[in-house]
C-alpha cells in the first residue's frame, strides 16, 4: 500500500519535518507500505495529466489536491508532513486492509462521521467512491470562473468561511493565482461528496476523536504539543488550590505557556485547558508546524533538536541522546516495488531532491538542514520564567510532544 506525503521544500527540509520521518519508518512496515515523498517535480511522474492549474495553487491547496488525486488514482494512505505516528499503520487501518471499509479519515472536535471529518490523515482503496467524487469536484473547481469581487492577486488562503475554488477570470482568461478558500478543495469538497445522492452508501469508517491526530479542548489543539510537560501538577494544583478559568478569560500568553503533566492512565492534564482523556494513546499527533513557527526557530540540526531540553529528546530517543541526523538513518530503501498507472512498472525517472530523499536505491538521505538563526535563547528564557516555583515543576523534558515521539526511536 502506498503512503503519500507532500514533501515540497525547495530551500531544504526543515529539521522539524525531517525528524517526523523516523516515526514513519518505524510504524509503516516496509513489507506492506511504500513511502512516497512527493514534491512539485515527482507529482508529474505519478499524474502525467496534472492540470496546469496545479502550479497556480498555494501550498496548502496543493496538499489538498494531492490527497484527493492520489487516493482516487492509486489508493493508500495520505498524511501531512508535520505528523508523527504512534501506532503501526496496519493496526490503524485494519478495517481498510480487510475490506470492511473503503475509506478511513479521522474525526476532530465536533465532527461526525459520514457528515464531516479531517482529511490530512486519511486512507482509502484505489478508486474509492469518496476520493473519486472528491477529485472530480476538485477538477471542476479548478476549471471554474471566479466571481467579480475576487481580486486577481488574492489566492483565497485567508478565506476560511467559504468553499470557493476557481482559476479563471469572468472573461475566461486564466488568473495568475487560483482563488481557493482554505479547505475549499480539501475537507469541504470531500464533505460535499457525502451529501450527494448515493454518498451515504460509501463504506466509511472514521478514527474516533479520542484516537485521532489532534486533541481538541477549548480551541488549543494547534499549540498543545508545544506546551511544557511537568512530571506532576504544580504546587497549587497538587494542594488542591488550582483553579481553571473559562478559556475565553485566559490571557493569550497564559494559553500558550500553560503547564501540563501526565494524568491518570494515558490522560494529559493542563492548568488552564483541562484534561485530555487518553491523550498518550492516540494513533499519532499533528504538530501544526505552520502555526507554531515561533517555537520552532533556532533548531539547526537534528542533534540539537533531539538533545535540547525539548519535546523530542531523551524520552523520544529512549536513552542517551545519540547522533540522529537522517543522513545516518537506515531504512530509506523503502520501495521494493511501486505501482504506476495500470499496474505497469514504476516511473523510470525519479527526480533529484534538494534536502529530501535520495533516488530510489540510495542508502542515505542527503540534504541541507535549514539554518535558522536565533530564537533558542529567547525561548529558553521565556520557558524558565514560566516554570512553577514548586520543585515538582522543574523537568528536563518540558514539552508535551517528547513522550509522544517515543516512536521515533529505531
Amino acid at each position: 500500500m502506498h503512503v503519500w506525503v507532500m514533501w515540497d521544500f525547495p530551500n531544504g527540509v526543515p529539521t522539524t519535518y525531517r525528524l517526523n520521518v523516523r516515526s514513519w519508518l518505524r510504524h509503516a512496515n516496509a513489507e506492506q507500505f511504500d513511502l512516497h515523498l512527493v514534491n512539485s517535480t515527482s507529482i508529474r511522474d505519478w499524474l502525467p495529466d496534472l492540470p496546469v492549474e496545479y502550479d497556480m495553487l498555494y501550498q496548502q491547496a496543493k496538499s489538498d489536491f494531492l490527497r484527493a488525486a492520489m487516493l482516487a488514482t492509486y489508493g493508500g494512505v495520505y498524511m501531512d508532513g508535520d505528523m508523527i505516528l504512534n501506532e503501526d499503520l496496519e493496526i490503524v487501518f485494519k478495517e481498510l486492509l480487510s475490506g470492511e471499509a473503503e475509506v478511513m479519515p479521522y474525526l476532530f472536535g465536533a465532527q461526525a462521521c459520514r457528515k464531516s471529518f479531517s482529511t490530512n490523515f486519511i486512507a482509502g482503496s484505489k478508486g474509492n467512491r469518496l476520493s473519486s467524487g472528491w477529485y472530480r469536484r476538485v477538477l471542476e473547481k479548478l476549471n471554474s470562473t471566479c466571481r467579480d469581487w475576487m481580486k486577481p492577486g488574492d489566492n483565497g488562503a485567508s478565506d476560511g468561511k467559504n468553499s470557493y475554488g476557481c482559476c479563471y477570470n469572468p472573461d475566461g482568461t486564466r488568473r495568475k493565482k487560483c482563488y481557493i478558500s482554505f479547505g475549499g478543495i480539501g475537507d469541504d469538497s470531500a464533505h460535499e461528496v457525502m451529501r450527494e445522492p448515493g454518498g451515504q452508501e460509501v463504506r466509511v469508517s472514521c478514527i474516533p476523536q479520542d484516537r485521532g491526530m489532534a486533541a481538541e479542548k477549548n480551541g488549543c489543539a494547534g499549540e498543545l504539543l508545544w506546551k511544557r510537560l511537568l512530571p506532576g501538577p504544580p504546587a497549587g494544583f497538587a494542594l488542591g488550590e488550582g483553579k481553571r478559568r473559562p478559556w475565553g478569560d485566559v490571557p493569550k500568553p497564559d494559553k500558550k505557556w500553560e503547564a501540563c503533566w501526565p494524568g491518570l492512565g494515558s490522560d494529559l492534564e493542563c492548568t488552564q485547558s483541562g484534561i485530555y482523556r487518553g491523550f498518550f494513546g492516540r494513533v499519532g499527533y499533528h504538530l501544526f508546524n505552520n502555526i507554531n513557527s515561533d517555537l520552532l526557530r533556532g533548531f539547526e540540526t537534528e542533534e540539537r533538536r533531539c538533545c535540547s531540553p525539548s519535546p523530542w529528546s531523551r524520552r523520544s530517543t529512549a536513552g542517551p541522546c545519540r547522533a540522529s541526523s537522517l543522513a545516518r538513518t537506515r531504512g530509506w530503501r523503502r520501495s521494493s516495488r511501486t505501482a504506476s498507472p495500470g499496474g505497469a512498472s514504476p516511473p523510470a525517472r525519479r527526480p533529484s531532491w534538494r534536502g529530501g530523499p535520495p533516488r530510489r536505491g540510495g542508502g542515505r538521505l542527503r540534504g541541507n538542514l535549514s539554518r535558522v538563526r536565533g530564537g533558542v535563547a529567547d525561548f529558553r528564557r521565556r520557558a524558565r520564567r514560566q516554570r512553577p516555583h514548586s520543585g515538582e515543576g522543574t523537568s528536563p523534558d518540558p514539552w508535551i510532544w517528547r513522550p509522544c515521539a517515543k516512536s521515533m526511536d529505531r
